[in-house]
């Protein structure tokens, strides 16, 4: 309600006599004339809505010291104080208002408002019920009474009495709205949204009900809409700083950081220095990928707030992001020194500790933070995952089954579950948790429903119906779980396969499939649709021994390996070695898993080897190094796509890759392959012994070597450069 609405017209509108009646043209015996009060109390009302309290003050004190009974200047200045936070003195002055003009209904609803917000709610009972004798068509004094009831808990009884004025005044959008919110309250939420609805229709810029309605459906699920209206909440409230972070809060949630940030930058226009503003800001721009971005939001929180230890912790974790890690240390330690006992400052730094390999003291920082916060699930998913990087397996699913039994709707802890699951070689219960992956936003597969609506296969058999396999993103993943086709082929004759560009022609290879299409194109018309990677558990692949004997399920062309034969043959006197030493750098954990060149170089100095080069885009650049180029030759540049590499194995004495594409690949081909691991190893090799040499389950020519301690290849390499020699005496024999 409005301190002005029934003011408006009463003073009159004129620029002369801003200064009050005690400016000097009323410096005279006489007192001053009433159209004099009526411009001073025009400029105080100006002066009021401007927010220039202090001179609108001064002009209403001016008029009641020669006119103590001037009724809407007592009203005014009775506002006035309640703005500045003088609630005795604000009732004392609309009293007095009241008493010089007692019909005068604005003067009992604005009265009934502000007992009402102090708590006086009998008091402001009976000045609602005065107001609205005196204009009983005025629907605002009977909300202020239903309001009475609502604030005193009787929730119900107030309810029927919005629903009442609801049936009175059809156009009261305020009381469909407050109708709403105490439906939802109740659980009628079917109600509610109805309710709400039509409050939107009646004011359609109402952020009130924009954020009401916007809660509801964000409750049955509907997320897009709900974050429509949380944005039009804050659009349309730019002045209620209460709202913006509250709207942000709501949007960070649905992971919609556009909205989120807009609503925050709403707030930043209002209050430049509200440190927290900038923390959500920092928070959204890391979770959009814009780590420098967010590195300067926390900046800005931290300026306005020096002591804002979570600040400096997610600061840490944005720089980690950037691989700046000597800074990141710096930012995270700089918040457990601020607050030591801040699980989120302590679970900060025990990721940062995780991610550079100090996985000991990493598990020590997270439990500590496990111990200070039992009750929250990230510190317990944290510290699973440290685990799991340290091959502690047990343990680690120890704590992610805590931090699932905190928060079972995550799909993201279902999903890590899955991985350490499959990892220990429970395939059983890793498989089904390993489909979470398609709950998270994270997920984009190839081919969607929107592209191909088919049903799900289920593994039925299908006689004449058509069934699409689909690639879900990572090359790797599509050349592992492509060996299980031959099986889906026992149940289903006509099967397509829908993946990326770069493997359409190698995929072509496989026996008994009707075609193959690349991303980009429109899929074939089908009646079912799977995932590759889905097979396993479609097929009810439940563990290690059920996988099918191995046959080499890729192979390369014949007259593209009769090309490259030839060169490999020019090039080559020794045992020919292919080898990929850089996995690609969008893999959050690229510098764990990918060595670089140089703890090759150790094996270049042996004799009788020839090397050649397999990269492809990402660390390729290495040998533009006229040195390095001598020693391996850079095939690299002339491989097209994934047939040609296959190619190319297909001529090689031996590939020695990191965890890549192309492992993958010579595995699937049946090639003799060693793969160098870090300590912490992908889900899909288990969990091999540091240094030896082991056998891998997925493909049997491989070897793998992983790392004996954390970031440490050297005895990775010395132990490859004994397997060479050894490999060379055999070749000669």
């Amino acid at each position: 309600m409005s301190a002005f609405s029934s003011l408006g017209e009463q003073a009159q509108e004129n620029e002369r006599s801003v200064e009050g009646i005690d400016s000097e043209e009323n410096k005279s015996p006489s007192p001053p004339a009433p159209i004099s009060v009526s411009l001073s109390l025009a400029a105080a009302i100006r002066a009021h809505k401007k927010g220039k309290m202090e001179k609108a003050v001064q002009i209403y004190s001016g008029i009641l010291r020669k006119y103590p009974d001037h009724a809407d200047a007592n009203y005014l200045l009775g506002v006035a104080a309640f703005e500045r936070g003088l609630k005795d003195d604000a009732i004392a002055m609309i009293e007095r208002a009241i008493l010089s003009e007692p019909d005068n209904a604005a003067y009992y609803g604005k009265l009934g408002e502000i007992l009402t917000l102090v708590g006086y709610v009998d008091r402001a009972d009976e000045a609602y019920e005065k107001a609205a004798q005196l204009a009983p068509g005025d629907v605002r004094f009977h909300i202020g009474r239903a309001q009475i009831l609502e604030r005193s808990g009787d929730v119900k009884k107030a309810l029927k009495q919005y629903l009442d004025i609801i049936d009175r005044w059809t156009e009261s959008y305020e009381a469909y709205y407050r109708a709403a919110a105490i439906e939802a309250r109740l659980g009628d939420r079917d109600i509610a949204r109805k309710h709400v609805r039509q409050a939107l229709s009646l004011k359609s810029d109402f952020a009130d009900a924009h954020f009401l309605y916007a809660l509801l459906v964000a409750a049955s699920g509907k997320v897009q809409e709900a974050t429509q209206h949380f944005e039009a909440a804050s659009r349309f409230s730019a002045d209620r700083a209460d709202f913006h972070v509250k709207v942000a809060n709501k949007l960070i949630q649905l992971n919609d950081y556009d909205g989120a940030m807009s609503a925050l930058y709403r707030e930043a226009k209002l209050h430049p220095h509200n440190a927290d503003t900038y923390f959500l800001m920092g928070d959204c721009l890391s979770q959009r990928g814009e780590f420098d971005g967010a590195v300067l939001s926390y900046d800005r929180a931290i300026e306005n707030n020096p002591s804002f230890a979570l600040a400096y912790a997610q600061r840490g974790l944005a720089l980690l992001a950037l691989g700046r890690l000597t800074d990141a240390h710096e930012s995270c330690q700089k918040a457990v020194q601020i607050d030591g006992t801040d699980w989120q400052c302590l679970c900060a730094l025990g990721v940062l500790l995780r991610e550079d390999d100090h996985l000991n003291d990493a598990i020590d920082v997270l439990l500590k933070a496990v111990r200070l916060a039992p009750t929250e699930w990230k510190p317990l998913l944290e510290i699973a995952l440290a685990y799991q990087d340290n091959l502690e397996l047990d343990h680690a699913i120890h704590y992610i089954r805590e931090a699932q039994s905190l928060n079972l709707k995550d799909k993201g802890i279902e999903f890590r579950l899955g991985q350490i699951l499959l990892q220990t070689g429970r395939w059983e219960e890793g498989w089904p948790a390993y489909e979470a992956r398609k709950k998270l936003a994270t997920y984009k597969p190839l081919l969607s429903k929107a592209q191909c609506n088919a049903a799900v296969w289920s593994g039925q058999n299908l006689s004449d119906k058509r069934l699409v396999l689909f690639a879900e993103g990572s090359v790797s993943e599509a050349i592992q779980f492509i060996r299980f086709v031959p099986m889906v082929l026992e149940r289903a004759k006509d099967v397509y396969i829908y993946c990326q560009k770069d493997l359409a022609r190698l995929f072509s290879s496989i026996k008994g499939v009707s075609g193959v299409i690349h991303e980009g194109t429109n899929p074939p018309r089908c009646e079912f649709m799977a995932s590759l990677n889905s097979l396993p558990l479609v097929l009810g692949v439940n563990s290690r021994k059920e996988l099918p004997f191995f046959r080499p399920y890729l192979s390369a062309d014949k007259g593209d390996v009769q090309q490259w034969q030839q060169r490999v043959s020019a090039d080559s006197k020794g045992l020919s070695v292919g080898l990929v030493w850089q996995g690609s750098r969008s893999y959050r954990k690229d510098t764990r898993r990918s060595p670089g060149i140089w703890p090759f170089s150790r094996l270049f100095y042996m004799r009788g080897l020839d090397f050649f080069g397999l990269q492809v885009g990402d660390g390729s650049d290495v040998l533009d190094d006229p040195q390095l180029s001598k020693v391996v030759k850079n095939y690299g540049a002339d491989l097209v796509d994934f047939a040609d590499t296959a190619a190319l194995i297909q001529c090689l004495d031996l590939v020695i890759t990191c965890d890549s594409a192309v492992a993958h690949l010579a595995g699937a081909m049946g090639k003799r392959v060693w793969m160098v691991l870090p300590y912490a190893v992908d889900w899909r090799w288990g969990t091999p012994k540091g240094g030896a040499g082991v056998a891998c389950h997925w493909y049997p020519s491989m070897t793998i070597y992983r790392q004996s301690e954390p970031g440490e290849w050297a005895d990775v390499f010395a132990r490859l450069g004994q397997e060479l020699e050894e490999l060379k005496l055999k070749n000669k024999g």
